[in-house]
């Protein structure tokens, strides 16, 4: 007589199970905000950050704890740099990425390193869900930096800010959560952008919210016309409704029949 085998199912790892929203989630639990042990000093007054090891330090052996990888590639676009930050978890093959502004490609390569490393400081960051410690010294280094700061004009701002690198960020944003840290980054600007960047930002970020209203709701346009009705109402700007347009177009809805529609809806936003 042959002894029966019974299969145990024994508990998965935390590296084994959910996939990356649950794996960060378990991580995020874990990790510490990295501490600040750098000091700089800029003639006027110093502080201390946390720089892009420490970061690292802090945060990989949860990450790997828990299955997630980390990825940073640098990509040239539009005559500039963006850093893609990706967070994979290999057991369930699931990812989320980001993409950061880095600089315009100026020919200075030691300049355009350091700008990286700072990007990949800050977007690791941001995706992990840290932030350096507080000390009272980068409390009032904040203070000091905004207070010397002048309104840039209009040639400074598109050279210094990476201007070009930052709306090509806004135009190839994945989430409304990127596209709210851009707002947000874009008025504590005020009285440093010039007022025209700063509007023209705000209308890109708008516009590209609406985009991916419209990606995430044209599938159902297939199914049910009347959402189309609905999309068309929603649109504030002439803008807005050629991106749906085109929108509906990219997933194979067609507008052919219904473009009075669009042309009424143009003329009433105009």
């Amino acid at each position: 007589m042959t002894a029966e085998q019974k299969v145990i199912d024994l508990p998965k790892s935390p590296a084994q199970a959910g996939n990356i929203h649950t794996a960060l989630c378990a991580a995020q639990a874990e990790i510490e905000n990295p501490p600040k042990e750098k000091t700089a000093d800029t003639g006027k007054y110093k502080y201390k950050y946390a720089d892009i090891a420490d970061v690292l330090e802090t945060v990989l052996p949860v990450l790997t704890r828990h299955g997630i990888t980390v990825s940073q590639s640098p990509r040239i676009e539009e005559g500039a740099m963006i850093l893609k930050t990706c967070l994979t978890h290999g057991a369930s093959e699931t990812s989320i990425d980001c993409d950061y502004p880095v600089c315009s490609l100026n020919g200075d390569h030691q300049k355009m390193g350091g700008a990286l490393t700072y990007a990949r400081r800050y977007a690791l960051c941001t995706m992990v869900g840290v932030a350096p410690a507080e000390d009272l010294d980068g409390q009032d280094a904040a203070k000091s930096g905004d207070g010397d700061r002048k309104q840039l004009s209009a040639q400074q701002a598109k050279k210094e800010l990476n201007w070009d690198a930052i709306i090509s960020a806004i135009r190839h944003a994945k989430s409304h959560e990127v596209l709210d840290e851009m707002k947000n980054r874009a008025n504590s600007n005020r009285g440093y952008w010039p007022s025209s960047f700063v509007s023209s930002a705000l209308e890109e970020i708008s516009t590209r919210r609406e985009e991916l209203d419209y990606q995430s709701r044209a599938s159902e346009a297939k199914d049910d016309p009347s959402v189309i009705a609905d999309m068309l109402e929603a649109c504030q700007t002439v803008a807005g409704v050629e991106h749906l347009r085109a929108t509906l177009q990219q997933v194979g809805v067609s507008t052919e029949n219904i473009e009075d529609e669009f042309e009424l809806r143009k003329a009433e936003l105009s």
